[in-house]
């Protein structure tokens, strides 16, 4: 080739793995060739191809695929480690028994799916517009707009527009809109929708896979309580072991305490092993006024005086009333 300054050579559009690349030692002293698939070799953990909506992986592990749109990767019983899509829309990783290890994707309208175990990444089944951040042990998550985050073994039959974050072990069935924030074994089980369960450990909602009307129930903190197949709109609240079956019931601390399904409207405070069948009605296992000196009334004139209103409590030295006029 006859001497030719660089800006007179031809120019090129594409590259390939064996194109040569010149290098000068950093004596200068000697020059030498190496081929771009070399030169490149480590960095960033590894190649960088752009996304151009195929199947563009070319070795078994750390490669990044970027930008481009409807980027699939297809592992077909391949092992992948390090590996990832970043940014682009419709980007899609299909597992069929697979490992992927370190896998992630990163963008709008992802799909990981097939079903295929990756490690802290996800495994899933199918389904659209899914963000899986900092996960591991991931499995049948298929549902629209699935959110899970630095979340452990999680599991769903198929949520809808539903969230797990922080949590270990969590698993949510078929439901809308059922969020589990934190805690270890928490289950949101059924179709039911619009529930929430936040912190504590092995706490239930809805025992049956199969029951449609449990919606809108809420556990904090505690553990192993439950919310079976009647509850809707109810709420339970610390303590350990309780089961509520009740309509807009609630049951506050505690342990070992029962709302049946005909105490609709009603709550326990505390106690142990209170079972609540009356509707309209507060549980408590002793009532303690902390202010009763200023409650000391003769007469009920005295205490509407006071402060005190129709149907409320008050004593005449230690004998207990209430105030009916």
């Amino acid at each position: 080739m006859a001497n030719i300054s660089i800006p007179n050579l031809p120019s090129q559009t594409a590259t390939t793995e064996l194109d040569l690349l010149v290098i000068t030692d950093s004596g200068e002293t000697t020059t030498s060739k190496i081929t771009k698939a070399v030169f490149l070799d480590g960095i960033g953990g590894g190649n960088l191809i752009a996304g151009g909506g195929t199947d563009s992986y070319t070795t078994t592990g750390n490669e990044a695929q970027v930008s481009g749109t409807n980027n699939l990767l297809l592992t077909a019983n391949r092992a992948y480690s390090n590996s990832g899509t970043i940014g682009g829309s419709r980007n899609t990783i299909l597992a069929n028994g697979t490992d992927i290890n370190n896998g992630s994707i990163i963008g709008n309208d992802c799909l990981l799916g097939g079903g295929a175990f990756f490690e802290n990444s996800t495994r899933t089944a199918s389904g659209t517009r899914q963000t899986l951040l900092s996960n591991q042990y991931m499995k049948n998550i298929p549902g629209n707009n699935v959110f899970v985050a630095a979340t452990s073994r999680a599991d769903s039959a198929g949520a809808q527009s539903s969230a797990m974050i922080a949590s270990f072990n969590p698993r949510i069935g078929t439901g809308t809109g059922v969020v589990i924030i934190g805690g270890d074994g928490n289950v949101i089980n059924g179709s039911g929708s619009a529930s929430i369960i936040a912190g504590g450990a092995e706490h239930l909602d809805n025992s049956s896979t199969s029951i449609n009307n449990v919606r809108a129930n809420g556990m904090f903190a505690g553990y192993n309580n439950e919310h079976n197949t009647n509850a809707w709109a109810a709420a339970i609240l610390g303590g350990q072991n309780h089961i509520n079956s009740a309509t807009r019931g609630g049951i506050i601390g505690g342990s070992n305490n029962t709302l049946n399904s005909t105490a609709a409207n009603s709550v326990i405070l505390g106690g142990i092993s209170i079972l609540g069948t009356q509707t309209n009605t507060a549980y408590v296992p002793q009532l303690v006024i902390a202010q009763y000196a200023s409650l000391d009334f003769a007469t009920d004139a005295a205490a509407a005086t006071g402060g005190v209103e129709l149907g409320g409590v008050y004593h005449n030295a230690g004998a207990l009333r209430v105030r009916i006029a």
